[in-house]
Parts: C-alpha cells; sequence; structure tokens
C-alpha cells in the first residue's frame, strides 16, 4: 500500500459492516496471534515479519508477544508502526504496541505468527 493510505472493514454474517480504523500508509501487515498457528519445526514461536526493501526478517518472540494472545496485530507499511486492533464502540481502535525497531526505511509486507 503506498502513502495514499486505506481504511478496512470487517464484514459480520448478521450486521452493517463497521470501520477499521486507519492509518497513511495503509494497514499492512496483519496477522493474528494465536493459540494454535501453522507448525514451525525447528522455527522459534514469535511474530515475523518481512521487510521486501531490505529484504530482512524481524521477529519478535512468543513470550512478548503473550499478553496479546487472540488479538490481530496491524502494522505500518513504510514506518513499521505496530498497533493491536480492539473492539471500541461499534468499531474498532488501534493501540500502539513498543518495538526496537528504529531505522527510517521499510517496506513490510508480511507476517505470520507461529504459536509456542
Amino acid at each position: 500500500m503506498g502513502s495514499g493510505g486505506s481504511t478496512a472493514s470487517a464484514a459480520g454474517l448478521r450486521e452493517a459492516r463497521p470501520n477499521l480504523p486507519s492509518n497513511s500508509e495503509g494497514p499492512n501487515p496483519i496477522v493474528t496471534v494465536g493459540r494454535e498457528g501453522p507448525a514451525h519445526g525447528a522455527a522459534a514461536a514469535g511474530l515475523y515479519v518481512t521487510d521486501t526493501l531490505s529484504k530482512n526478517v524481524y521477529f519478535a518472540p512468543a513470550s512478548e508477544l503473550e499478553r496479546y494472545r487472540g488479538a490481530v496485530v496491524v502494522g505500518s507499511e513504510l514506518q513499521a508502526r505496530f498497533w493491536i486492533l480492539r473492539p471500541r464502540n461499534g468499531g474498532f481502535a488501534l493501540v500502539p504496541v513498543p518495538t526496537t525497531l528504529r531505522g527510517k526505511h521499510y517496506n513490510l509486507e508480511g507476517a505470520v505468527y507461529l504459536s509456542p
């Protein structure tokens, strides 16, 4: 997603489509911190986020994300900021998640959470 930004929406089977909060870059990547996930063999449990600009894969251990279990994590593509998506007043709010990423140039495109 480019600098124009976007807004996502969630569709329910029997309800109106509430708008999700937007950020200036669009919600990318998006991943659920779940109880179960894909088989991961020898890979450490946690959140993996890919950066197509640097070709790096960033990692946050599952132990650091335990308090967010069951939540949806939304990232900003170009600034590498992250939020937890929380229901609020019939809509949703983005709650900031602290990181140690300090660079200025990112292009985050994908994420996966591997459960412990």
